[in-house]
């Protein structure tokens, strides 16, 4: 395997499989791990951004992760990602019927967040412009379609927050 990110923390373990595409447009922070076979597509149209896709410092991901990039899709520091996660920018435009879907363009990107210490299960799915907050958690098999709140779990398609955080008890509160 041969690639050359734009910018790496170092001490970085790739599995087996693994695919960066246009490389150069990526940065990787300190301690990341990536699972088997994960695909990390950056387009190559031009962005206002060095580093269109930024993944922060010990960041976890599992197997077969895809991570879709037009213009800015940042992941913090100390981020758990499960196995067949999908987070894009981006979508794909379909409302000309008079046009085959895959002749239409792609939706224009919005910036789509994963903040410090987060948690998204396996087989989430995080869609375009979505933030997700600190310490958030996504349950297993959830669809993200609107901002999480810092220290909240959502689950379920759509996702609906389910628990809270007291940062007075210092308790979870279910909601």
């Amino acid at each position: 395997m041969s690639f050359k990110l734009g910018e790496c923390g170092g001490d970085l373990h790739v599995k087996s499989g693994t695919v960066f595409y246009n490389a150069q447009k990526i940065s990787l922070g300190k301690g990341v791990r990536l699972g088997n076979r994960c695909d990390f597509y950056v387009s190559p149209r031009e962005s206002n951004k060095k580093f269109p896709l930024v993944i922060g410092n010990h960041v976890h991901m599992g197997h077969r992760c895809t991570l879709a990039c037009i213009d800015s899709l940042i992941i913090g520091n100390k981020v758990m990602i499960g196995n067949d996660v999908y987070i894009a920018d981006h979508g794909h435009e379909y409302r000309n019927p008079d046009m085959a879907i895959i002749d239409q363009p792609v939706t224009e990107p919005k910036q789509t967040t994963i903040e410090n210490e987060s948690w998204i299960g396996a087989s989430s799915i995080i869609m375009p412009g979505v933030r997700i907050g600190q310490h958030a958690v996504v349950g297993a098999g959830s669809i993200v379609t609107k901002d999480v709140e810092p220290f909240t779990v959502v689950v379920g398609n759509p996702a609906k927050m389910i628990k809270k955080y007291d940062l007075v008890t210092k308790q979870w509160m279910k909601i």
